[in-house]
């Protein structure tokens, strides 16, 4: 379980209650936790703000490790 879902529920919110709070679409978070796309640093901070917790806390890599491409896919 990936720390953004770990987090929300340990919150116990929802997927729509965070969405709300971080002016963020639901299926952006649902994306995120289920690893299919990166966060860009725009949703990161939004997401580490709604969840009062340090953005390098909830997104531990640094922008050279992934790509906003979809995960598992090659370059």
């Amino acid at each position: 379980m990936n720390r953004l879902k770990l987090r929300r529920l340990e919150l116990g919110l929802s997927q729509y209650e965070l969405a709300a709070a971080a002016e963020t679409p639901r299926h952006v978070i649902h994306l995120f936790e289920n690893e299919i796309r990166v966060p860009e640093e725009k949703y990161q901070i939004l997401l580490s703000k709604a969840l009062g917790i340090p953005r390098g806390d909830l997104f531990p890599f640094s922008r050279g490790d992934f790509s906003t491409a979809l995960v598992g896919t090659q370059a």
